[in-house]
């Protein structure tokens, strides 16, 4: 046997040791912060020690994950910058530099991982979640017993976890080289994350959910169309889709009210409305760099507690449910454009992955994306320190920019051996 034959074997062996660490830290790591609504301080620490592990493991890897893009950071640094004009500075502060190391954290995730392995840690980490949802049921169900909530503070929470859980088996099972144990935990997944979505009664993520498997769908299936087609194919597939699931998300609390009736139930549903009409006045009077990063929602401010006070006596907690409000209100117009140029270059760079090579994991991060952005309207976890959204999000646009670096360098490599191979014999034997 010859050394060549030898050591490939040996260095596969330090792959998958490397990668059994880089997946266990980071399924710890991850896995921690979907129990933030339940224990508030450990989960933090927890994801905080996993990362800082990693990076002191892999230095060199963690400094070019960080500096590999500008794409994440443009709002992270606003975000830190507004300390300077923050009504509450030193909250402003300290909340920023948590996005700065949850950004951070998640641009070395996504290298570390591959965009496989991306996928099943999320995978396991759901289903623990679930089985610590379930394990308590004095936390499975709300004080009037309409929806479950599991460990979490909400319905609408538990229901976009397990709308996530849903994606990510639908597409684990679905790859046929992923390892048979996973696309089994897979297999459960897809009927658990059924379930429990059902008993959360997430009209809204329900429906965002629907929609983002339809898009993803759509895109799998892309490879039966030429190239030329397929975004003609994909962009009108996708906007009726989007037009579709919009509609019925608008109407998704009147949609959970009939549900609550025909199953002989009343609730409460909190109008929105008031929060917007607040947003906007605030909009006006802070135009350019609004209130600072996660400063509105502080006890103090006469505008929060007046909404505290008609919404939640708690008084903490809340937001003004749309993304795009929020992101106004926090860091004004300016913020809002950053906002929206981050989402669009993510989502543009995840179209051309999957346009290029539909596979199950490229269509898993395009469904993702596309469910992301159906809940921004109502939801605000995507520019959030410790959030999960932004990690699959993050995670998307990496992928597919490493796969249009890769296959831009396969392109070079091709050019360069058909010049050398067209080039006359006479030059080619000097």
């Amino acid at each position: 046997m010859t050394l060549h034959q030898v050591v490939p074997p040996a260095r596969q062996n330090v792959r998958s040791l490397a990668l059994d660490f880089s997946w266990w830290i980071w399924f710890v790591a991850t896995g921690a912060l979907f129990f933030l609504d339940f224990i508030r301080t450990l989960p933090v620490i927890v994801f905080m020690a996993g990362s800082l592990i990693y990076v002191l493991a892999r230095p060199g890897l963690a400094i070019k994950a960080i500096f590999s893009t500008w794409v994440p950071w443009i709002y992270a640094i606003f975000a830190a910058l507004s300390v300077l004009w923050s009504q509450f500075p030193d909250w402003t502060l300290r909340a920023s530099i948590q996005y700065i190391f949850s950004t951070g954290a998640f641009l070395v995730m996504a290298h570390a991982l591959p965009a496989k392995s991306f996928l099943t840690v999320f995978l396991s980490a759901l289903l623990v979640v679930d089985a610590a949802s379930l394990a308590n049921p004095a936390t499975a169900w709300n004080t009037q017993g309409l929806a479950m909530i599991g460990i979490f503070g909400s319905k609408n929470s538990f229901g976009l976890v397990q709308a996530f859980l849903i994606q990510f088996s639908v597409w684990v099972l679905l790859d046929r080289s992923q390892p048979r144990l996973l696309r089994g935990l897979a297999a459960i997944g897809v009927v658990g994350g059924a379930f429990l979505i059902k008993a959360a009664i997430a009209v809204g993520a329900i429906v965002a959910l629907l929609g983002a498997l339809a898009c993803a769908f759509l895109a799998f299936n892309l490879g039966r169309f030429p190239p030329r087609s397929r975004i003609i194919i994909l962009c009108g597939g996708g906007l009726v889709i989007t037009i579709l699931c919009g509609f019925l998300i608008v109407f998704s609390d009147e949609l959970f009210q009939a549900a609550l009736q025909f199953t002989g139930k009343s609730s409460t549903l909190s109008d929105r409305t008031p929060l917007w009409d607040v947003a906007k006045k605030m909009m006006e009077s802070y135009p350019i760099g609004g209130v600072g990063f996660e400063a509105f929602w502080q006890q103090g401010n006469p505008y929060a507690e007046d909404l505290w006070r008609r919404f939640q006596p708690a008084r903490a907690g809340y937001n003004f449910h749309n993304l795009w409000y929020q992101s106004a209100v926090d860091l004004g117009y300016i913020g809002l454009s950053l906002a929206i140029l981050t989402v669009a270059v993510t989502a543009i760079e995840v179209m051309r992955w999957v346009l290029r090579s539909p596979s199950p994991t490229s269509c898993f991060f395009f469904g993702s994306v596309v469910f992301i952005l159906l809940q921004t309207p109502f939801e605000v976890e995507l520019f959030a320190q410790f959030s999960t959204f932004m990690a699959i999000f993050i995670a998307a646009f990496v992928y597919a920019r490493k796969s249009r670096e890769r296959r831009e360098v396969q392109q070079k490599g091709r050019r360069s051996r058909h010049e050398i191979s067209s080039q006359p014999a006479v030059e080619q034997s000097r």
